[in-house]
């Protein structure tokens, strides 16, 4: 996934480039908006950008492939186990930050949402907030950062999406799944600007 390959969201993308470009990325970013709206996307298109071998997130060579698969080294995904993110499961990701790049130049940590965090969760992530080590960079991803703890929010470079116009995303289902404009029109009326609904 790069950049150039999401839909829409040009100004986050244009922040993050630069960002990239300089080598003046934040320690820890806050993705926020709405489920399904191409967070995910952004965060994996980050994350492929900062490993790659040609520093451009190709997808040809080897370290692209491996975030495509999930299987990087260096790439640490943190989901809910059942409804909530437990303490154990950011001491982990703690531990594995802690530890130098096998691969690339950096640690990358996508707390995908960050909004379960249960309260213990969120407070042993503030320390790794607070102090990054190195080379890392977490990004959190969730629809809804009025959850999240004040403290977790002051310390993210907040990065918000929107939803995708019903007339965007009818063009987009049009093309690419090849759907009359009348079908186009009424499954993005439908999805509210989300390819989740």
């Amino acid at each position: 996934m790069t950049f150039a390959s999401i839909v829409g969201h040009d100004r986050q993308k244009e922040i993050l480039r630069r960002a990239l470009k300089s080598d003046r990325l934040a320690h820890a970013y806050l993705f926020e908006g709405p489920d399904g709206i191409g967070k995910r996307l952004m965060a994996l298109a980050l994350a492929r950008a900062l490993v790659c071998q040609t520093g451009e997130g190709c997808g040809d060579c080897s370290s692209c492939r491996k975030i495509d698969h999930n299987n990087h080294p260096d790439l640490h995904l943190l989901d809910a186990e059942g409804s909530t993110i437990k303490i154990d499961q950011v001491r982990q990701i703690q531990k594995e930050l802690s530890l130098r790049p096998l691969e690339s130049e950096y640690k990358i940590c996508m707390i995908d949402g960050a909004e379960f965090m249960n309260p213990a969760a969120g407070n042993a992530l503030l320390k790794t907030l607070e102090e990054p080590q190195g080379k890392s960079l977490l990004i959190l991803l969730t629809a809804h950062p009025e959850a999240l703890l004040d403290t977790i929010r002051s310390r993210c470079q907040r990065l918000p999406f929107q939803r995708l116009s019903q007339k965007r995303l009818a063009e987009i289902l049009e093309s690419r799944l090849e759907l009359q404009e009348v079908e186009a029109k009424v499954l993005a009326a439908l999805s509210e600007g989300s390819f989740k609904k």
